[in-house]
């Protein structure tokens, strides 16, 4: 199926596109709310100012798609494939990605807020200048993650690995690092930088661990 069938069917009131083969198709600046794309290859797929809210894409293999400012509200990314994905801009507030491949994805200055990425792998993610507010890291893996000048707030990041991060300029405000490793992150001014998350059994950048907060 091409992207002008697609969407022909899609304005005909159709939703179920599961499983349809869309890699390097052209769907830039159209809107797609609800669609069900769960299984589908998407990779390559120019995305761009697309509106993906509400979609279902749980299995989906996004690999290489350009989703620079998608809308991409309350999508479902459960088990996705979005390596070396482009979602620059993107719009991911209440977005679950639970166990997604991110893992070299650009996501720079996206804004996520609500969202459930637990057990998600953002190994060498490109996160820096974006916005992670409420969000569920829990059991991620974030290894060498680059996360400098970003706005964090209230995330979880319980058990999650952040080993080797890089975070120039973030402040992590209120997230809590219980069973978390930081073995190795680069967190400039440290003190001030974490001054009011959560430690419990957190494995410091120097190797010491912090249970300031352990009950």
């Amino acid at each position: 199926m091409d992207a002008e069938e697609l969407l022909k069917r899609y304005a005909a009131g159709e939703r179920d596109f599961s499983g349809i083969d869309l890699s390097g198709a052209d769907l830039r600046e159209t809107n797609l709310e609800g669609i069900d794309l769960s299984g589908a290859d998407l990779r390559e797929a120019q995305l761009k100012f697309i509106d993906l809210s509400g979609a279902n894409l749980s299995g989906a293999d996004l690999r290489k798609a350009f989703l620079k400012s998608a809308n991409l509200r309350r999508a479902n990314f459960n088990n996705a494939n979005l390596r070396f994905a482009f979602l620059m801009h993107a719009k991911m507030d209440e977005v679950t990605a639970i166990d997604a491949d991110l893992r070299d994805t650009i996501l720079e200055n996206a804004w996520i807020e609500n969202a459930v990425l637990r057990r998600a792998k953002l190994k060498r993610a490109k996160m820096s200048r974006g916005v992670f507010t409420e969000t569920d890291f829990s059991h991620a893996d974030l290894y060498f993650a680059r996360i400098k000048s970003a706005g964090m707030f209230k995330n979880n990041f319980t058990g999650a690995n952040l080993n080797r991060i890089s975070t120039n300029q973030t402040s992590f405000h209120e997230c809590n690092f219980t069973n978390c490793c930081l073995r190795k992150a680069h967190i400039p001014e440290m003190e001030i930088r974490l001054r009011d998350a959560i430690f419990c059994n957190t494995i410091m950048p120097d190797g010491s661990i912090r249970n300031d907060h352990c009950r």
